[in-house]
């Protein structure tokens, strides 16, 4: 199966592509308005973790821990309810807390369908985040700053008692130097450790104050001024595509129940005949609007010239037969109803007529007729009325507006056409009017739904089947070949109805 055959498959459907793309995108744009409006709200913190000096592996690893602490931190439970409180929610907006790659940054995001509580809820997770590193780092025990701010605090107080004691010993003691001495000593070795321990005090304060500063908000959140879901027109879109490929994708699983024939080539591998005529699509059929006078469009010269090749093609059969009777009676049957036999019928019957025959058509469809609708005549009398001898070939016959084209139309309904059909009276009409004009043309049912037509197959001259592209299905264009060989029927060819332009057709397209 080649492209093209594809593009006649989706040109088929049309309509079913073009209805499910309007179906899907009317329901994607009313779920998508009907959707409650979702707003955004994004906090960035900075957690700083470098460390001066060279960085290792170690260091590395330092941060990447942090900042996976901290992004735990902030969604735990005692951090969640401290939030909930603050702002007084009964229930918490989604909330997502990740690291932003190759940074130091924390991106928490908030998404709600009020944008105040989304911006409250990010900048109140920032602060809450903030508060509780430091608790959260010292386990909840004393902090370092803390123990040796005792420490330094007891060293000061035994230093002070020290010298106290020293000096009031000297008083008392003047001569004593070694005890003095060793009182020096003692009040000299607590300097030092308090000395030390200031010094570590000292230390411990500025890593506290640095620890206090590590995390710190870069970017606070900001009142959203538009919702960030749904997006509309990224929905629309979506629906349009999905439309357009779900419609795509029924066209080809109705494609696959009905198995019609898109293209010629398939039509005459399934006919195993001679294809005998094409007649290209045109949305004009009926030559009483097109045929009268000289200004004809391109389209209108194609289809004209498609049933001259037709009527040409048809009379060189007839003189080239080999021992066979001329097509004085040709009979146009097709597989379905619905494939043009009485379009083709009445231009073939206009180009007979233009060449200088006398033709005439016979409205064999006693069931749905449509040769008087088309020429506007009146069907009071007809093939009905000669067959059941109620009124003579001279009076039912009519002509039309046409020289040299005349039509016998069906005439009232009969009860049972199949009898009048199969009568003698058919036979002895068909050779009288054979005897009177150069073409009697036979518009029959199509032979699928009724046995009309393969009855008068053995009645004509010639049968010529007409097929009509993008319309019949496969299974019954088959079985109409088959009934037609089965029956013997005297096959001239197939005519293709609204078959595809060729390069033949330049000529006249390029005028």
């Amino acid at each position: 199966m080649d492209l093209k055959h594809y593009l006649y498959i989706i040109n088929g459907n049309k309509w079913v592509v073009l209805l499910t793309m309007i179906i899907t995108v009317v329901v994607t744009t009313l779920i998508t308005f009907m959707i409650t409006p979702v707003y955004t709200a994004s906090t960035t913190l900075r957690v700083a973790t470098a460390s001066t000096g060279s960085v290792g592996y170690s260091d590395y690893m330092y941060a990447d821990r942090l900042m996976n602490t901290y992004t735990r931190i902030a969604t735990s439970g005692p951090v969640l309810k401290e939030l909930a409180e603050k702002l007084h929610l009964k229930s918490l907006p989604e909330i997502v807390v990740a690291t932003i790659p190759n940074t130091e940054l924390i991106k928490i995001t908030v998404e709600s369908s009020s944008p105040i509580i989304a911006k409250d809820s990010a900048n109140t997770l920032a602060e809450i985040l903030i508060e509780q590193g430091k608790e959260f780092y010292s386990g909840g025990g004393k902090s370092a700053q803390e123990i040796l701010s005792e420490q330094v605090k007891l060293a000061e107080d035994e230093l002070n008692l020290a010298k106290q004691a020293y000096d009031k010993y000297v008083s008392e003691n003047p001569n004593d130097t070694s005890s003095t001495d060793a009182m020096k000593n003692a009040i000299q070795l607590k300097e030092n450790t308090y000395a030390t321990l200031l010094e570590q005090y000292d230390q411990a304060r500025l890593r506290e104050m640095i620890r206090a500063n590590i995390i710190s908000v870069v970017e606070p959140s900001s009142l959203p001024s538009r919702p960030s879901k749904p997006n509309k027109l990224l929905n629309i879109s979506l629906g349009f595509i999905i439309g357009l490929i779900g419609g795509f994708g029924l066209a080809f699983v109705l494609e696959s129940l009905s198995n019609r024939l898109y293209t010629s080539k398939q039509i005459e591998a399934i006919a195993k005949m001679n294809v005998i005529g094409q007649i290209p699509l045109t949305e004009r059929k009926w030559p009483v609007k097109w045929l009268k006078g000289s200004n004809e469009d391109n389209n209108a010269v194609i289809f004209k010239e498609a049933f001259r090749k037709l009527y040409v093609t048809l009379t060189m059969i007839s003189q080239n037969g080999s021992g066979a009777n001329p097509l004085k009676t040709l009979m146009l049957t097709s597989a379905e109803p619905g494939e043009g036999k009485s379009t083709i019928i009445l231009n073939l019957a206009l180009a007979t007529a233009q060449s200088g025959k006398k033709v005439i058509i016979v409205d064999c469809d006693l069931h749905l007729p449509r040769q008087h609708k088309i020429h506007e005549l009146p069907n009071n009398e007809g093939l009905s009325s000669v067959l059941n001898q109620k009124a003579t070939i001279e009076e039912a016959v009519r002509k039309t507006r046409y020289p040299g084209m005349y039509v016998l139309t069906s005439g009232p309904v009969a009860r049972d056409p199949l009898k009048l059909l199969e009568s003698p009276q058919m036979n002895s009409l068909l050779k009288r009017l054979a005897q009177q004009y150069d073409m009697v043309l036979l518009d029959t049912p199509a032979l699928l739904p009724t046995a009309d037509g393969a009855l008068l197959t053995s009645l004509v001259d010639g049968v010529v089947m007409v097929v009509r592209r993008n319309f019949v299905r496969e299974v019954n264009a088959k079985e109409a070949c088959r009934q037609l060989a089965d029956m013997k029927a005297p096959m001239v060819g197939v005519v293709i109805n609204d078959a595809e332009l060729n390069g033949a057709d330049y000529y006249y397209r390029s005028r």
